[in-house]
């Protein structure tokens, strides 16, 4: 009896974890994004909801996931997300070396 009211405790709990993420989700396309470090954030939250529901395979998702690495590489973004190394040179550039996602 003990273990059934603990699952049940543990559902409930769940149930309410989910119900807030997706209330946040909802108002994600009404806030603004006052940086480039928001519009990262922002990604990031549409890119890890996608990848929770099925692997993010098919486009644009990979593209998507593109350009987030991209922008997480660029010095403003490094700077506020407290990274002081500069290894985003070395992302920058693998970027710039990399054919774009549209050539045959």
């Amino acid at each position: 009896m003990e273990a059934k009211a603990g699952y049940s405790i543990a559902y409930q709990a769940e149930v309410e974890a989910v119900t807030a993420a997706l209330k946040i989700q909802d108002r994600l396309p009404r806030t603004l994004a006052n940086s480039l470090f928001g519009v990262v954030s922002k990604l990031e939250i549409i890119v890890a909801a996608d990848s929770d529901i099925d692997g993010p395979t098919d486009f644009p998702w990979p593209h998507i996931e593109w350009i987030l690495h991209a922008l997480k590489a660029t010095p403003e973004v490094c700077r506020l997300s407290g990274r002081t190394d500069p290894s985003y040179r070395r992302i920058v550039g693998d970027i710039k070396q990399s054919p774009p996602i549209w050539s045959d």
